[in-house]
């Protein structure tokens, strides 16, 4: 066959013209421009620099470690989410990044980056409620299972361990952080940490934005060497008048401007979020 709807076959290998290699002639699309944090702790993001160059067209992004797959995706939009689940890693990850305008019949080259994912390990750990997404705010927010896990994917050791009380943890290192209660039975500090998905932390009625989170911490007599982690998980309850939850972390426990913001997650409606 010689064409294919007027198009001659030399220069397409696939009808759609969307991400082709062909060895004939025709137009490239346009080189993408990108950038992406040099380190994260859990997933990254791609942000086309150069997005007004295109009319129509489709992003391919494909991360490797040590030539192995982590993750691919192809996306019309100019911000990209790369969902790294592997664990972390010393050695870089490279990241390609590809386009392709509808009606070019070649994909654009190759541009390339790189970034790191690196394991952690922090004494304090804290859920905060946030308006704006970079500080605590007194916006309520609800916390079921809050878990930091020693591997990839929320798989290895979690901490703390089911927690059946405020106190239940604390021969074996966990204790629990939270400074304020709504009421102290039914959506107690340690029900943060429980087994049971039913209940949880409530801040409802949070007087200041600095008491506005669930929180625990290793003891550092028990845990003179802190384990390391590589995932978070954690379970928001619906509505909340909250428009973020910041996954916060200190070895001081000051959070005074020394701790680490992990995450940044919108909240709409009860959700599961798994990091890393």
């Amino acid at each position: 066959m010689a064409e294919i709807s007027g198009v001659p076959t030399a220069d397409i290998d696939n009808v759609d013209g969307f991400f082709t290699t062909q060895g004939g002639g025709g137009t490239a699309t346009t080189t993408p421009t990108f950038t992406l944090d040099a380190n994260v702790y859990f997933n990254n993001e791609v942000v086309i620099t150069n997005a007004a160059s295109y009319t129509n067209a489709q992003f391919k992004v494909v991360v490797t470690l040590n030539g192995a797959s982590v993750y691919s995706t192809v996306s019309t939009s100019s911000t990209i989410p790369i969902i790294d689940a592997d664990a972390a890693n010393a050695t870089a990850r490279q990241v390609t990044v590809t386009a392709q305008e509808y009606g070019d019949f070649v994909e654009s080259a190759d541009a390339t980056g790189s970034y790191t994912k690196s394991a952690f390990s922090f004494r304090y750990w804290r859920v905060y409620g946030s308006q704006d997404g970079s500080t605590p705010s007194t916006g309520w927010i609800g916390v079921y299972n809050f878990r930091v896990y020693s591997g990839a994917g929320q798989t290895g050791t979690f901490y703390p361990e089911y927690l059946t009380s405020t106190t239940s943890g604390e021969a074996n290192g966990y204790f629990v952080d939270s400074d304020y209660e709504y009421n102290n039975t039914t959506y107690a500090k340690w029900k943060a940490f429980d087994s049971n998905l039913g209940s949880w932390h409530w801040t409802l009625s949070v007087p200041t934005a600095a008491r506005n989170y669930a929180g625990f911490y290793f003891d550092p007599t028990i845990f003179s060497t802190l384990p390391t982690m590589t995932s978070v998980t954690f379970k928001n309850y619906s509505n909340p008048s909250a428009n973020y939850a910041l996954i916060m972390a200190s070895n001081t426990g000051a959070f005074a401007g020394e701790e680490t913001t992990l995450g940044v997650l919108t909240l709409t409606q009860t959700e599961t979020f798994n990091l890393g």
